[in-house]
């Protein structure tokens, strides 16, 4: 009975994975990751005449929605696809503000662009940190 509660702990990486694959109903959660990049997209774009802003500074607005979308495809990604979610996230991040030049009513700003891809990272961190966490807790025994 021992020996396999430590055989249970010594999971290789790709056994821990399996272990999160059935935690996370990939279809599902893949398209939530790219509806949360979708709906930054499109607040992004938003004619300034209905923008919608809440009372936070528009810094910390930036930083909230890229986190949130960042830690998604941390946890449905994972370690493997960071570098590509990351690269995406920068690239939405500086392409959403740069399209804004011809969005009537917007007006890009670096200091967004950079609180979105701070936002990013710090999501993707904290999702990659989760979902770490959860491959420890939910393993698999062969």
């Amino acid at each position: 009975m021992r020996s396999g509660l430590a055989s249970a702990r010594r999971l290789d990486p790709e056994q821990r994975s399996a272990g999160i694959d059935r935690l996370v109903r990939w279809k599902h959660w893949r398209a939530v990751a790219w509806c949360a990049f979708s709906l930054v997209g499109i607040a992004s774009i938003l004619p300034g005449s209905i923008e919608f802003r809440t009372r936070a500074p528009p810094e910390l607005e930036h930083v909230f929605a890229y986190a949130i979308t960042g830690g998604i495809f941390a946890v449905v990604y994972g370690r493997k696809g960071a570098p590509l979610s990351a690269a995406l996230l920068i690239i939405g991040a500086v392409g959403f503000e740069l399209a804004q030049f011809w969005i009537p009513g917007r007006t890009p700003r670096v200091v967004d662009a950079a609180c979105s891809i701070v936002g990013s990272m710090i999501g993707l961190a904290a999702g990659l940190v989760l979902r770490r966490a959860w491959s420890k807790r939910y393993r698999v025994s062969k």
